[in-house]
This record gives C-alpha cells, sequence and structure tokens, in this order.
C-alpha cells in the first residue's frame, strides 16, 4: 500500500480499517477507523513513513498525530495546511508520481517531500 488513506471504517468485530497486511504500507494514513470486539485495529508487517492512529509498533518516520483534515472540492480527506503529514512521506512528490496531483483543497501540486495520504487529483 503506497500513499493509501483509511479513514472511518467500522467492523462488526475485528478490523475496522485493517485487520492485517502482510506487507508493506509506506506514505499512507490509517485514522478513525472501528471494530466493537477487536482494539487492535491495524496490523502491518513494516509500515513506514505513514500516520497510523492508536499503534504502537515501530517503523521509520511513522507518526500517531491527528492527520487535520477538511473537506474539499472532490472529498472529504484533504490536509489541512497545518497537518502534519504534509512534506513528512518517504521520498519527493515528483519520486513518487504525484507532483500533478494534490492532498491540499485550494489544488495545490504537491511538491518536495511527498504528502502522506491519498492524492486527488487536480480540478
Amino acid at each position: 500500500m503506497v500513499n493509501c488513506t483509511l479513514i472511518d471504517n467500522r467492523a462488526g468485530s475485528q478490523g475496522g480499517g485493517i485487520r492485517y497486511f502482510d506487507g508493506l504500507a509506506i506514505d499512507c494514513i490509517i485514522w478513525g477507523n472501528s471494530a466493537s470486539t477487536d482494539p487492535n485495529l491495524f496490523e502491518c508487517s513494516d509500515p513506514s513513513f505513514s500516520c497510523i492512529e492508536d499503534w504502537d509498533g515501530a517503523g521509520e518516520g511513522n507518526i500517531h498525530d491527528d492527520p487535520m483534515f477538511v473537506t474539499g472540492p472532490l472529498g472529504g480527506y484533504y490536509l489541512h495546511p497545518d497537518s502534519p503529514c504534509i512534506d513528512t512521506g518517504s521520498r519527493s512528490a515528483q519520486g513518487a508520481g504525484l507532483s500533478d496531483r494534490t492532498t491540499q483543497a485550494d489544488g495545490t501540486p504537491d511538491t518536495g517531500q511527498v504528502d502522506m495520504g491519498y492524492h486527488y487529483p487536480i480540478p
């Protein structure tokens, strides 16, 4: 999973957003997910440079701060200009192939260090 946003998912018993992913999670945001019987909402073998709520595992560049979402022209999960997920990804926006997309509600293209999470097309 690369530059994914898994937000506000609910499950009846286990998982919420993701229960187990045997692979990499890079530059992702995993936030606001819940399940009624399993408090461990995220298990991943090797996450890095991701914003993960309520996860105590290790991983280079991971943060646990509120991503600060705002609504924009194509959805409700753009990043506020003060979001800790901006410019904190693993590589450059150009290197990630995302310099023609945005995480910002005003449509500003991602430049410099890639932002965490999903990148919307610029309207």
